[in-house]
């Protein structure tokens, strides 16, 4: 990712990172509720 932004963008930022940060949410949290509905069974 770091790739991306400094190619798109020129380097990071600090919206940069915050982006990053928000995909790592929305990831982890979309994980946990498949491992959840998976272990369910």
């Amino acid at each position: 990712m770091v790739g991306f932004f400094h190619q798109k963008f020129g380097g990071l930022s600090g919206d940069s990172l915050g982006a990053i940060n928000e995909l790592a949410e929305i990831i982890s949290l979309l994980l946990v509720l498949l491992w959840l509905r998976l272990s369910a069974w």
